[in-house]
C-alpha cells in the first residue's frame, strides 16, 4: 500500500517537481515503511519549497530522532512550534514543545 503511494508521489513529483506537498507525503510513506533517510531527504525538499511548512519540520525531527540526530531533531521541532505558534495553531505549537520535552526524558 505505502509502495503504491510512493510511486504516486513520485509521478506528482515529475508533474510538479516545486510541489512541497507532494514530498512531504512521500515522506509520510517512507517513514511508514521504516525509509527514515529517504523520509528526511523528503521532508527537506518539501521545507525547501515552502519554508513555513510547519508539519514538515516537525515530522523532520521526529523522523532524526529516530536516527539519533538529537540536536537536529530538537531545532526542527522548536522551528516547528514557532511556525505553528505564527500560523496561529497553539495545539500543534504545544505538541511539538511536548515532543521535545519527551525527547530530551527519553520518552520516545
Amino acid at each position: 500500500m505505502h509502495e503504491a503511494a510512493i510511486l504516486d508521489y513520485n509521478q506528482a513529483i515529475i508533474i510538479s517537481p516545486n510541489n512541497p506537498k507532494a514530498y512531504y507525503n512521500r515522506a509520510l510513506a517512507y517513514n511508514r515503511l521504516g525509509k527514515s533517510l529517504q523520509a528526511v531527504e523528503d521532508y527537506s525538499k518539501a521545507i525547501q519549497f515552502n519554508t513555513n511548512f510547519a508539519d514538515a519540520y516537525h515530522n523532520r525531527g521526529v523522523t532524526r530522532f529516530k536516527l539519533e540526530e538529537k540536536e537536529k531533531a530538537i531545532a526542527d521541532l522548536r522551528k516547528a512550534a514557532q511556525l505553528f505558534r505564527q500560523q496561529g495553531n497553539t495545539d500543534h505549537a504545544e505538541k511539538s514543545l511536548n515532543t521535545i520535552k519527551q525527547l530530551e526524558k527519553g520518552e520516545i
